[in-house]
């Protein structure tokens, strides 16, 4: 059976893919984009959750869709890592190979916190199971302690869990808000009216919660929040994301943002070593650094598909 693709979701996570290489390539960051740009991944992941699964082939689903990628994409990363080691007899470098904090790889930090809040959100939907509200305020609980643990320290130093736990924990509330959304899309906007009006108020009251609140650039791989409000950031990341999702329904198709969507994960995993390959070179970080990477990762991942698919899924 053909799976359907809905191709709004495509070009989001696509635009958000060509923001991500404009993080590394160009150091933008701001607070239009950063408040959706990760968050828009996991309510997605919301949105096609689907019920009662089994833990056991849920989990190797997820292994095999996401760990294996990362493995065979770190695998460049591990053999340049162990020739600066050898040459320089410095072998502290190889306690980032071993350590929960940190990834040999740009991007990679992301497969684990994936995983980690996909485990998180399934143990709490399979206790709760088909009580929604009791579910909401679980989740709701367990969010705040992802995102208080930035608050809380001991000594000078913060609480931060291994594999990213704490990112892990706090976008649980987006994945329970792209799983409600599916519902209330399927049964309010079903017309183009329900649309337009939902992309002029959704607009209207980002700006307005940019303006009021001052938002900043956020930092989600370590739980860095700017001392942004909990309901805010929520707040700003739900907004955008409908935003964006009402506006790329009016298009029927985008093809390069759909192709960059689809192939997000194996674009994560490859611009990094585009990106260093253009430095050494002799790229600097600029505008054309930015386009060379996108163009060189978009056939980069298509070689890889086609002369070796199973690295990715």
């Amino acid at each position: 059976m053909q799976i359907t693709r809905n191709h709004s979701f495509d070009a989001a996570r696509g635009l958000a893919m060509l923001i991500i290489i404009s993080w590394h390539t160009l150091g933008v960051h701001n607070m239009i984009t950063d408040p959706w740009v990760m968050p828009i991944f996991f309510f997605i992941v919301g949105y096609f959750w689907k019920e009662n699964i089994q833990f056991k082939p849920f989990v190797t689903h997820k292994l095999n869709k996401l760990i294996k990628p990362l493995i065979y994409f770190s695998i460049p990363s591990f053999f340049i890592l162990l020739t600066k080691v050898i040459i320089s007899q410095d072998y502290h470098p190889l306690i980032k190979l071993l350590s929960p904090y940190d990834s040999i790889i740009v991007g990679g930090w992301f497969i684990p916190c994936i995983i980690m809040s996909y485990i998180c959100y399934w143990i709490v939907d399979f206790i709760i199971k088909n009580k929604n509200e009791f579910r909401w305020i679980i989740v709701i609980v367990f969010s705040t302690i992802g995102y208080m643990l930035d608050e809380i320290h001991i000594g000078h130093h913060r609480i931060i869990l291994p594999f990213y736990t704490n990112t892990a924990l706090f976008v649980m509330i987006f994945i329970e808000l792209g799983r409600n959304f599916k519902s209330i899309q399927t049964r309010y906007f079903t017309t183009c009216l329900y649309s337009i009006k939902t992309l002029i108020i959704s607009t209207i009251l980002f700006i307005i919660s940019l303006v009021l609140f001052n938002s900043k650039p956020l930092d989600f791989i370590w739980s860095d929040y700017q001392g942004a409000y909990w309901i805010v950031i929520v707040l700003e990341a739900t907004l955008s994301i409908i935003t964006l999702l009402s506006l790329f329904s009016f298009f029927k198709r985008i093809s390069l943002l759909e192709y960059f969507g689809r192939q997000s994960l194996g674009i994560l995993l490859l611009h990094g070593y585009i990106i260093d390959i253009l430095i050494l070179i002799g790229f600097e970080h600029n505008i054309y650094l930015y386009i060379v990477t996108i163009i060189l990762t978009y056939w980069g991942v298509k070689l890889i598909q086609y002369f070796i698919p199973k690295i990715l899924p």
